[in-house]
């Protein structure tokens, strides 16, 4: 059995990429040109690490790669006749992570760190190109970046500002209390004593805060925005300088513009000595390539367990050491594409707890009832407790359903129909022209959302069929192209026309200018545009889960494929899409638990780390 004979098996099933390949290849070639025969083993491994990177790891987690090599490295769906990993492992003698560590440190492309620190230097020598650091073997780039995370962590974990006067401490106080009387300032912190929460607020140079939707970031915005305003007025600070970054996703800036709009109306009867500016990340790596160091005293970084290794490691070494980060995130939500999720790592790990950084938002700030179904299905889900999903299916709730869709041509065609009954109430105000508040208001209020864009349960087949079954229906003039009432979704954004990733936009009559136009409800309010000036967009009667993630609607249809790739986040972000009403179709009810026991981590050493090198706690609540 030789060692590319199988990778390029993997390769030609899609297991493997050609560059896993490819970097695999190249650390046989320079072993060779070191006067050195290469091992197998290390050949195997650098395939494999290069493989973890395109589905989000940091690095190659040995121990977990030999206990469970399916799941690990994703390989899915299994195929008859190709060599799987455990086999190879059996042939190349890799039963035990010894054998397989020891053989790595044999190879000169390879070091071990075990023993040295994070700042050591080793990373520079040239003919290193792999690490092994305890059980993860790392790519040098990636294990050094990480290095440099944790190291600007542990920088802003132990430094404080100076003791608070408690003048001001109590005033403030007073004024969190009364935000507290606000529906759009209440934001329920898991904190008993609300007096040190201020303190560490104010002292504490990193906060990280978990909110779980997006009326908590609207509240949790305007509640600091007011206390720093009113703490850097009490102490006589001018030109505070605030910057709020958020993802490229109108739904988001909108909300965002709504707090700040809020936190005007509350603070209008003071001088304002804060200066906020809103941006991208992108943005803010471009101010950096120029400016080198950001101008901020406070930076907001909203869903910042999104962003991947290189901007993060870019931001916190150029945040001035005197600004203050605070990091939003949902710890529930799926993770990015992009390679790491270093706070969810530490996050779910629990490790520095103590350190009094980590906040969360109480959970009641939700969409739906505490007591509808719709809530014990996301909690059960989220959970991974299939007893407890079971019973949401029989305990009778009226605002979550199940359809069984089975596998032949008559069960999907029941499903479209079924599917298109959503959107019949939008329909008749297209028929209507009726204005286009009503009709952006009507069309959210259903949405059928996809795992997959491909696939007979894909985005691109079921907005297809939706569309057939429209015009069969005369509803729609043409299942093509432009017709009145086709919704759109911007894919790209388009920062000259103001529109964002996830904008939904309805192409339909506009009276004013007695034509078609297509009306998006932006952060800015109700615009409308010429076909022709919109260019990355898509029809949009169905959309993926991961698309949605900023939105919410009445009722939302989750169809779900048998699929392994399937998770827990997946399916708890559909479901809490809904406000009144989720109703799931698949095969069976056990796709839904298999993908609740299907939990996804992201593997990293960052806490690891941070444990290693951190002083003694400082203090805890």
């Amino acid at each position: 059995m030789k060692i590319f004979t199988v990778l390029n098996q993997w390769l030609k099933i899609g297991w493997l990429r050609n560059i896993d390949v490819q970097f695999a290849q190249f650390i046989k070639l320079r072993s060779i040109a070191m006067g050195n025969i290469c091992d197998e083993a290390v050949i195997l491994a650098a395939a494999l690490v290069s493989h973890q990177l395109s589905i989000g790891h940091i690095c190659l987690n040995l121990k977990n790669v030999l206990n469970n090599p399916n799941k690990t490295l994703d390989f899915y769906p299994y195929v008859v006749n190709i060599c799987p990993p455990s086999t190879l492992f059996n042939y190349l003698s890799l039963n035990k992570i010894t054998h397989w560590k020891i053989r790595l440190k044999n190879s000169q492309l390879v070091t071990s760190i075990d023993n040295l620190n994070i700042n050591d230097s080793i990373f520079l020598k040239n003919a290193i190109t792999m690490i092994l650091d305890g059980n993860r073997l790392y790519i040098r780039r990636l294990w050094h970046i990480e290095g440099i995370i944790a190291q600007n962590l542990i920088k802003f974990l132990i430094q404080h500002y100076n003791e608070v006067d408690h003048n001001i401490l109590n005033y403030l106080l007073e004024i969190y209390e009364s935000l507290q009387k606000y529906k759009t300032c209440k934001i329920n912190l898991k904190i008993k004593n609300n007096y040190k929460l201020l303190k560490l607020l104010i002292q504490q140079k990193l906060i990280i805060i978990s909110v779980n939707t997006i009326q908590g970031t609207k509240s949790l915005m305007t509640c600091f925005l007011v206390l720093i305003q009113e703490y850097v007025y009490a102490i006589n600070i001018y030109n505070f300088k605030i910057i709020i970054t958020t993802p490229p996703i109108g739904k988001y800036l909108k909300i965002i513009y709504e707090a700040i709009n809020m936190f005007k109306k509350l603070t209008n009867h003071i001088i304002k000595y804060i200066n906020i500016e809103l941006s991208t990340l992108h943005s803010i790596m471009d101010k950096i390539i120029i400016d080198t160091l950001l101008s901020v005293d406070i930076i907001f970084i909203y869903e910042a367990s999104m962003i991947n290794l290189d901007i993060m490691q870019t931001i916190l070494e150029n945040i001035p050491k005197t600004a203050r980060i605070i990091l939003i995130i949902d710890k529930d939500q799926l993770y990015s594409f992009d390679t790491g999720a270093i706070l969810n790592d530490i996050i779910y790990k629990n490790k520095i707890i103590n350190y009094n950084v980590f906040f969360n938002l109480d959970k009641k700030i939700y969409c739906f009832n505490e007591n509808s179904g719709i809530f014990a299905l996301s909690n059960a889900i989220n959970s991974g407790n299939t007893k407890k999903i079971s019973d949401c299916w029989t305990h009778g709730y009226k605002d979550i359903a199940f359809f069984s869709l089975e596998p032949n041509i008559l069960a999907y065609k029941i499903f479209i129909k079924h599917a298109v009954n959503g959107y019949l109430e939008y329909f008749k105000l297209i028929a209507q022209c009726s204005d286009p508040t009503k009709v952006i208001k009507a069309f959210s209020n259903f949405k059928i959302l996809c795992a997959f864009n491909f696939g007979h349960l894909g985005v691109y087949k079921i907005n297809k069929a939706i569309a057939f079954a429209l015009y069969s229906e005369k509803l729609i003039i043409n299942p093509h192209g432009w017709f009145p009432g086709r919704p759109v979704i911007v894919t790209r954004p388009n920062h000259k026309l103001g529109l964002y990733n996830g904008d939904i936009g309805i192409f339909m009559f506009d009276k004013k200018s007695n034509s078609l136009r297509v009306f998006f409800d932006t952060h800015i309010g109700i615009r409308s545009f010429t076909t022709k000036s919109l260019h990355y967009i898509e029809t949009v009667f169905a959309m993926t889960i991961y698309k949605s993630q900023f939105s919410y609607f009445n009722s939302v249809l989750i169809v779900l494929q048998d699929n392994p790739i399937i998770n827990r986040h997946l399916v708890y972000t559909g479901v809490t899409r809904a406000k009144h009403f989720c109703e799931i179709v698949a095969s069976s009810k056990l796709v839904i638990e298999k993908a609740a026991k299907n939990c996804v981590y992201r593997e990293s050493n960052v806490i690891g780390r941070l444990i290693r090198y951190l002083p003694p706690l400082i203090h805890s609540l």
